[in-house]
């Protein structure tokens, strides 16, 4: 009888020892976790909002079951050009953007644009790295993710190109410092317009043309841009890529396990999106005869030279005379992207 009390007392004991090695070793449930992300547009009104920003926060809520949330905040919150120091001072967590907002404090980003490529392709050539190192320099700022979209900077014209002499010689092109390089190269004069006021400048013959990166069928589904500028040229030039920021203390507070699934979803997103943005700017082409939109292409010489342009000029603009300790990294990334890309 005491051999089977003994007996009994060490299974109890040996079914504590192996509860509590259970408890020990049992995955601890993941803490809340809720992050507030800010979108220099709001949504519904932005391609790169819609397929990007929004499908990545749900898909950070679906990975961690509910328990990572990204709160969305559009420009009402704060105004697009102010946004990149509401992040860097931790009014909000997040930032969805395009560089071309905060070129003032970091002019870098806008090399980003200037080669076709995957998200994946841009990592392994080591370009997000080299520009988050550039932003973490000069910023409280981590450049998290790039979303590429499929399709370049599109030029929209109100008349035929020329038949003698340069194709937009002397031509009026809503111009900024980002376009300028081409237009001017081209022989053209770039004219300051907002974009909003676009639309309305080519109406009145202000313009003979300008640049779009909303891919082909935001022009005509946005942007009504058909109904004024009845051209539109290709080759499109780059390739238009959103930018996720993440402010640096918020992202060294995340757990490890937190930071994955934030991962996880950066790459789920960036692939749909730059897949749907090719869909959508095919489907937009297609759609130009039928909107009055007549599909002109450079070739030969003017080709070469109208890419050529753009290429050089925002190399050496935006990239290296704007960060000479970054710049030549970038631009090395930039290299290994474009051969990607030809290849």
């Amino acid at each position: 009888m005491k051999a089977n009390s003994n007996k009994k007392k060490l299974s109890l004991s040996f079914i504590c020892v192996l509860t509590v090695l259970a408890i020990m070793s049992a995955p601890a449930a993941m803490a809340e976790v809720k992050l507030r992300m800010l979108s220099t547009w709001a949504a519904g009104t932005d391609d790169g909002v819609d397929l990007g920003a929004i499908p990545f926060a749900k898909r950070v809520e679906e990975l961690s079951g509910g328990e990572v949330t990204i709160e969305f905040f559009g420009p009402a919150a704060v105004p697009a050009f102010r946004q990149f120091d509401a992040i860097e001072h931790r009014v909000f967590d997040m930032l969805f953007t395009h560089t071309a907002y905060h070129a003032d404090s970091v002019k870098v980003g806008m090399g980003l644009d200037l080669a076709e490529g995957s998200a994946q392709v841009r990592r392994e050539c080591g370009l997000t790295k080299a520009v988050n190192d550039a932003y973490l320099a000069k910023s409280n700022l981590s450049y998290l993710a790039q979303f590429p979209t499929g399709h370049g900077y599109r030029l929209y014209l109100a008349k035929a190109m020329n038949e003698e002499g340069g194709p937009i010689e002397g031509f009026r092109i809503r111009g900024t410092d980002f376009y300028n390089p081409v237009i001017h190269g081209m022989g053209a004069s770039s004219v300051r317009v907002s974009s909003a006021e676009t639309y309305t400048a080519a109406q009145r013959g202000m313009i003979d043309g300008a640049f779009n990166g909303s891919g082909a069928l935001g022009t005509l589904e946005k942007l009504s841009w058909n109904e004024v500028m009845s051209y539109a040229v290709e080759p499109a030039l780059g390739e238009v890529v959103y930018a996720l920021f993440v402010n640096k203390d918020s992202w060294d507070e995340l757990d490890e396990d937190v930071r994955k699934i934030i991962r996880q979803a950066i790459e789920e997103a960036q692939v749909e999106r730059r897949e749907k943005g090719i869909e959508r700017d095919r489907r937009g082409m297609k759609k130009f005869p039928a909107a009055g939109v007549k599909i002109v292409e450079l070739k030969g010489d003017d080709r070469e030279a109208f890419e050529d342009f753009y290429y050089d000029g925002i190399a050496q603009n935006y990239v290296l005379d704007a960060n000479p300790e970054h710049g030549p990294k970038i631009m090395k990334a930039l290299e290994c992207l474009r051969d990607r890309s030809e290849g």
